[in-house]
């Protein structure tokens, strides 16, 4: 069966098709308030919510393996949080005037402050990547097709910048979105989302999008209360059935014109529903998605890095590792309208055929216990040529019951590689 099930997907991929729905279902969210409190919301909505001091920034962010949150602290602290258990782990390093983050697959969290973006590497040593900039006050996040910095500038027309994770280049993407805290990209289509707040803008509580080869971004949506004050945006990039923005809501003065909390918005649709509110006055100025299905990699040694692979409610299931050296675009749709989002190449043939070895090790197996397995990527033999390669990666499980035997097709995720 599990030859049967690999050829019939294998042959999907390398027919190649256009793009539909995908499939992943988010665990949860967090959320942090400006009384420095950080709020962890179960898959019914339902939150609590523990002491991370006086925060002074709006960053929050899940490390790569999607088992430890940072998050700004008071003075510009980075803290460790673990998301299960509630607690802080310790401080990774201080930043001060830190606000936003973003993390990449080394583990290096990217920190923004008003004229700068800062690295922090794993042991907590900091660099600086650019400086001299503008009001990089605004959202900041990381393109999962380029691996590059998305950051947004309160400066002049507001522009979104990216920002190459070296500091060698910063290029002007578009300009009109509000510069405010919330911005991610949408997969397939590269758009841009971003939110305004704080329910007293002119307009007020819009969303703004900057769709792709467009240099202005336009209205996407403009509610009235709830949500009041789109103070942080996540896209939850691969919903079960269509695909969501996961709004957080910051919470006026004003009792009347309702609570903070977290919002789904249908983006086919455009339709807003609630998925949990706070108690009265209680704010969230960020929101991050804890998956419960993903693939992720982080760096483990030069030129190494570990591919986890995490599905509690398959396990025991039979795993592929899909790897493609081009894209994730335009993807290839699976039975039970869904899509592998990833571009087919020589490298996605290889890698269900198990002949990347020795460079690519694990791509195959058994999902154990808690639904986890691990894969690894060693390309320090081929020396510092390879830096700047992107590989993009899926996985998917089987089972003979599911449509086409395809059970689940996770979020894709990139490497750049890089320190080779």
């Amino acid at each position: 069966m599990r030859m049967t099930i690999g050829g019939l997907l294998a042959a999907a991929i390398l027919g190649g098709a256009t793009a539909a729905t995908a499939q992943l279902h988010p665990n949860g969210y967090a959320g942090t308030a400006s009384s420095g409190r950080l709020y962890f919301f179960s898959p019914q909505g339902v939150a609590t919510s523990m002491s991370i001091g006086s925060s002074t920034g709006y960053g929050l962010v899940m490390g790569p393996q999607n088992r430890e949150l940072y998050a700004v602290g008071s003075g510009g602290a980075i803290l460790r949080v673990d998301p299960l258990a509630q607690v802080i782990l310790g401080t990774l390093a201080t930043v001060s005037g830190a606000n936003d983050l973003a993390v990449d697959c080394d583990g290096d969290v990217f920190v923004t402050t008003s004229t700068s973006v800062m690295n922090v590497d794993p042991f907590g040593a900091v660099t600086t990547v650019v400086t001299g900039q503008a009001g990089l006050n605004g959202g900041m996040t990381i393109d999962p097709r380029t691996g590059a910095l998305i950051v947004q500038s309160s400066s002049g027309t507001d522009p979104l910048l990216s920002i190459a994770r070296d500091g060698s280049s910063v290029t002007t993407l578009g300009t009109g979105l509000d510069a405010r805290y919330g911005i991610d990209i949408h997969i397939p289509t590269g758009a841009v989302f971003s939110g305004s707040c704080c329910g007293d803008q002119t307009p007020p509580e819009n969303v703004f999008v900057l769709n792709a080869n467009q240099s202005v971004a336009t209205v996407f949506l403009s509610t009235p209360a709830p949500p009041v004050g789109v103070y942080s945006l996540k896209v939850d990039r691969a919903s079960a059935a269509t695909q969501q923005l996961v709004l957080g809501s910051f919470a006026p003065s004003s009792a009347a014109r309702g609570p903070g909390g977290i919002y789904h918005v249908d983006v086919g649709s455009k339709i807003v529903t609630t998925f949990s509110t706070l108690a009265s006055g209680a704010s969230l100025y960020e929101t991050e998605i804890l998956y419960r299905r993903n693939v992720h990699t982080y760096a483990t040694a030069r030129g190494q890095w570990t591919i986890g692979v995490k599905v509690p409610e398959d396990a025991g299931k039979v795993y592929q590792i899909a790897i493609s050296a081009t894209d994730i675009r335009p993807g290839v749709p699976v039975p039970g309208q869904r899509t592998a989002y990833l571009t087919p190449d020589t490298f996605t043939m290889l890698s269900f055929q198990n002949l990347l070895a020795p460079f690519a090790t694990g791509l195959q197996g058994t999902l154990d216990g808690l639904g986890e397995a691990k894969g690894a990527i060693n390309l320090a033999s081929l020396g510092s040529v390879i830096n700047g390669l992107r590989l993009y990666m899926l996985v998917l499980t089987f089972d003979p019951q599911a449509p086409a035997g395809i059970r689940t097709i996770t979020d894709p995720t990139v490497l750049v590689v890089s320190g080779v």
